[in-house]
């Protein structure tokens, strides 16, 4: 398990009251998020990146491998 720490902040109060959801790489709903809001969320170990939705605005964001030495 991966623990990942997620803030959201809009800039200039732009979608204030709205909620950002957060989706795993293979489409499984993780959380949703609002303005000014802080969340640490355990994923799987072997979750490539995450994506994050409002509306029509979609992002991917790839996650850090961890490696072995």
């Amino acid at each position: 398990m991966k623990q990942l720490n997620l803030k959201l902040v809009f800039p200039y109060n732009w979608y204030h009251f709205r909620k950002v959801k957060v989706y795993d790489d293979k489409g499984k709903l993780l959380s949703k998020i609002m303005h000014c809001e802080n969340q640490s969320l355990f994923i799987d170990s072997n979750t490539k990146s995450i994506t994050v939705k409002l509306d029509f605005l979609k992002s991917e964001i790839i996650l850090p491998q961890e490696t072995i030495e």
